[in-house]
């Protein structure tokens, strides 16, 4: 995702994945609708310009090297899993889910 590929293409679709195993697993929760949702507000409570200043503002009074912002990767974070739920929500082995129009199965 870092090389700028289509968040939406097979290529991000093992790292969103990966990346969802992974937190279902340290959560001790199944890989569900449930969990991607959370998944999404992790980046976004976490894309707060608070924080990058916060950060900035640390680096300086302790003379740390300023770290670069956060903030494309947590945008793109949130936008591959977004884009890659809403590729898989409504596609269960039996088919789409009743009620998927639009932002399907509550992911925004």
């Amino acid at each position: 995702m870092a090389a700028g590929a289509d968040l939406a293409s097979s290529d991000a679709g093992p790292v969103v994945e990966g990346s969802a195993a992974r937190y279902a697993h340290l959560r001790g929760r199944p890989d569900d609708a449930a969990l991607r949702r959370r998944l999404l507000r992790r980046p976004e409570r976490a894309h707060d310009p608070r924080r990058d200043r916060h950060r900035h503002l640390l680096a300086v009074v302790d003379r740390w090297s300023v770290p670069q912002t956060s903030s494309p990767v947590l945008d793109r974070s949130g936008a591959a899993v977004r884009a890659r739920s809403r590729r898989t929500a409504c596609l269960p082995a039996a088919g789409p889910r009743p009620g998927c129009v639009g932002a399907p199965c509550g992911f925004p």
